[in-house]
């Protein structure tokens, strides 16, 4: 049996790393993938690079017979260190020992089997719920999935939903599911920090917008104030950014200044050599 690999870090650019240790020691590295008799080695490392890109470097392995590490490294690329750290376990009690809330991921249901089961958004929010201790995600065999015998030493199952034309993820994909999910729930403030621009800026937006195409004779009547309110309109639709705003501001800006290049270069009449 190795020992956890707690020791692995993974950085993510929009966190200084001082922010970024306090959250990955609280969120995502109590979190471990369960991998309950795999038949292929290369899916074994496919699942080392699918939970390195989500943040999430706990692992364990449930087998009773050695697997080809080579093999299986060839398609860990770059997450090696996950399959050379990870917890090596005869039987999923053993994998599960230290854990605090785990969950079988199965789409069969069945007499035997759970109740009732959870989709991947449904597991996040409760597991995060939970402050301390690690918490386990179990993924079966290739071919068959979680037996009922394993599926009962989970809390709760977890599906993801798919099409009954062809219901099967295979192994990578369904971890790739699960690992984004608990990524995106730890991390959304970060993924989706955006703050729209607030009306007053956009006033000003717009006035400059409109000022800038006064000198292309580009109005008739009353235009100017029809154009404020379509722009107002559109612009307020849009949730615009601070950046986006810039940019579209600096675009109009380039255009009057590209006018007055222009009209300034021209010849004044009576100037005109002979």
């Amino acid at each position: 049996m190795k020992g956890e690999n707690s020791e692995n870090t993974i950085f993510f650019p929009w966190f200084g790393q001082d922010g970024m240790k306090t959250d990955k020691l609280t969120l995502l590295t109590r979190f471990r993938i369960v991998l309950v008799h795999p038949k292929n080695p290369r899916n074994i490392g496919s699942v080392c690079r699918a939970m390195k890109t989500m943040g999430i470097t706990n692992l364990a392995i449930v087998t009773s017979e050695p697997f080809d590490e080579t093999d299986a490294a060839v398609s860990a690329v770059h997450a090696e260190e996950l399959l050379s750290t990870a917890l090596r376990v005869n039987t999923l009690e053993k994998a599960l020992t230290d854990t605090v809330y785990s969950a079988g991921i199965t789409r069969r249901r069945g007499k035997f089997r759970k109740y009732y089961s959870l989709l991947p958004e449904e597991f996040a929010k409760k597991a995060f719920t939970f402050k301390n201790g690690i918490i386990a995600l179990v993924f079966g065999t290739e071919e068959g999935g979680l037996t009922d015998e394993e599926l009962a030493c989970c809390h709760t199952a977890v599906h993801i939903p798919s099409s009954p034309l062809f219901p099967s993820l295979n192994l990578l994909h369904a971890v790739q599911v699960l690992c984004y999910t608990l990524f995106r729930h730890a991390y959304q403030k970060h993924i989706h920090e955006y703050t729209p621009v607030m009306q007053k800026d956009l006033d000003v937006m717009i006035q400059h917008i409109i000022d800038y195409l006064a000198p292309l004779d580009f109005y008739k009547n009353h235009e100017p104030e029809r154009l404020s309110r379509l722009l107002n309109d559109v612009f307020g639709r849009s949730q615009l950014s601070k950046g986006e705003s810039s940019r579209i501001l600096s675009l109009f800006r380039k255009i009057n200044g590209v006018f007055h290049k222009k009209t300034s270069g021209r010849k004044k009449p009576g100037n005109e050599k002979y």
